[in-house]
C-alpha cells in the first residue's frame, strides 16, 4: 500500500505543471510588451540567450515544453506540420524545453537525444533553471507564444487546437 501510495504522488507532483487544460495562467507576459530575454543552453551545451535566435522582421513561435511531458511531446508532430506550411524566413521557431523537479541533471541529454530522434529543425534552448517561467509566467506546458518581427508579444496563450489558424491570422 506504501508503495502505491507512494507511486501515486511521484505521479501527481511529475505531473502538475505539464496539462493537457488550456485554461488561462494568471501571471502571463502581457501581450504588446517587449519580449523577455533569459539565458539557457543550445544543443552544443553553450550558453545562449533568447535574443541570440531573435531576428527582428520575422515571427517567432515560443514553446514551452518538457521532454518529460507527454502533453508536450504530443505536440512536436504539429509543430513539423507548422515548420512545414510557415517560409521559414517569415516564422521561427523556438523550442524552450524546462526540466521537471526531478530531472534538471539529466534534462539534457534527454532534451538532446528527443530532439534528435524525433527530428525536431528548428532552434532549441535548454532552460535548467526556469528562467523563462519567471520571465513569461506560464505555469503550465507546453504552453505556446507569439513574438512580432518587432519582438512584442502578440499572443501569450495559443491553444494547440487553434496554433495553425492563429499563426495564419499574422502571417500572410
Amino acid at each position: 500500500m506504501k508503495k502505491i501510495n507512494s507511486l501515486l504522488l511521484l505521479y501527481i507532483f511529475l505531473f502538475a505543471a505539464c496539462s493537457s487544460t488550456d485554461d488561462q495562467d494568471s501571471n502571463l507576459i502581457e501581450v504588446g510588451t517587449y519580449y523577455a530575454d533569459f539565458e539557457g543552453l543550445n544543443l552544443k551545451e553553450q550558453a545562449t540567450t533568447l535574443s541570440d535566435y531573435i531576428e527582428l522582421d520575422k515571427y517567432y513561435l515560443l514553446e514551452f515544453w518538457g521532454v518529460w511531458c507527454p502533453y508536450c511531446t504530443a505536440e512536436m508532430d504539429k509543430l513539423k506540420e507548422i515548420r512545414a506550411a510557415f517560409d521559414e524566413n517569415q516564422l521561427g521557431i523556438i523550442g524552450v524545453s524546462i526540466p521537471n523537479k526531478n530531472s534538471a541533471d539529466t534534462v539534457l541529454t534527454e532534451t538532446k537525444k528527443y530532439v534528435t530522434d524525433h527530428n525536431l529543425n528548428w532552434r532549441h534552448i535548454m532552460d535548467l533553471f526556469r528562467t523563462s517561467q519567471r520571465e513569461y509566467g506560464y505555469e503550465r506546458i507546453p504552453t505556446f507564444m507569439l513574438i512580432g518581427p518587432d519582438g512584442k508579444i502578440l499572443e501569450n496563450k495559443i491553444s494547440r487546437e487553434s496554433l495553425k489558424e492563429t499563426l495564419k491570422k499574422y502571417i500572410k
